[in-house]
């Protein structure tokens, strides 16, 4: 499912494309906000979906994000603003998916997935090495509490400042520094552990 195939499909299924009925500008300038940020969000927010575990569920999640969007999406809101009220959105919905599903299978899934199609665009050899320790990264990851899993997976495979990801997650630029740090000693004790990495 391409980005712009999912951003395309869900404006349509709402109707967004082709506003129809008496509405005044406002609901319509809302609309077009709403869409345009979408736009420019789909593909971060289907890397977001992978990247927490849930690409099996990708366009029910996407497509349920979307829906509270045109339904409950506060109004007067920046472009950058919305942006972050869809990231959050889009967590919480993940960790619902996580609730209803065996957590530590579906995140594990989803890494190792996300992993290998992003490997599979360099050019370098995928080596039994390189296989391993990134099964050691995915496993770390999945083993650890949302509290720093989240802002670990928004900053190496979103690559978002610890602002952007304080924004999102509704805390100060300081916790998310802390949480990063105690994410990576975190993993790095988990490699160690696992035979990669010096003392």
């Amino acid at each position: 499912m391409t980005d712009s195939n999912t951003s395309r499909e869900l404006l349509a299924s709402a109707g967004l494309h082709r506003p129809r009925g008496r509405h005044s500008d406002g609901p319509r300038r809302e609309a077009s906000g709403l869409a345009a940020t979408w736009q420019a969000s789909a593909s971060d927010l289907a890397r977001l979906v992978a990247a927490m575990g849930c690409g099996h569920a990708a366009e029910d999640i996407l497509q349920s994000v979307y829906l509270v969007a045109m339904s409950r999406s506060p109004k007067g809101l920046s472009h950058e603003e919305l942006r972050r009220w869809l990231f959050r959105v889009t967590i919480n919905r993940c960790r619902q998916e996580h609730r209803r599903h065996d957590r530590a299978r579906r995140v594990l899934a989803g890494l190792a997935g996300w992993m290998r199609r992003s490997n599979s665009v360099q050019p370098a050899a995928d080596t039994a090495a390189d296989r391993q320790q990134r099964q050691a990264v995915t496993r770390a990851l999945e083993a650890m509490d949302d509290d720093l899993r989240t802002p670990l997976v928004l900053r190496y495979f979103l690559d978002m400042n610890s602002g952007e990801i304080g924004r999102i997650l509704g805390m100060p630029d300081t916790t998310v520094r802390t949480r990063l740090r105690a994410g990576r000693q975190r993993l790095a004790d988990q490699l160690r552990r696992a035979g990669y990495g010096h003392e």
